[in-house]
């Protein structure tokens, strides 16, 4: 039995686009957008905040895989999920 993964990005790719602000992004494709995040200080228990992402809703991310869930939708609505075989 053999697998392959796809390593590399599609060949066509679909023009992507999100702004990055200091509480607030989105992730957007094909000009409607799929998925946002926003910074709310008071949603850690520890005081430091957190980002909610919509696409996960009651879990909380740091700024940086705040960032890594928009990437990830943005590349499942391109269709790349479905390129992996």
């Amino acid at each position: 039995m053999s697998l392959a993964f796809r390593t590399s990005p599609p060949k066509v790719r679909s023009p992507i686009a999100g702004p990055i602000d200091e509480d607030f992004m989105t992730a957007e494709h094909g000009g409607r957008v799929i998925a946002t995040a926003r910074y709310s200080s008071h949603a850690a228990a520890d005081g430091q905040g957190a980002w909610v992402v919509s696409d996960w809703p009651g879990r909380l991310f740091s700024r940086n895989k705040a960032i890594t869930a928009m990437v990830l939708a943005e590349r499942l609505a391109t269709g790349y999920a479905t390129m992996i075989r």
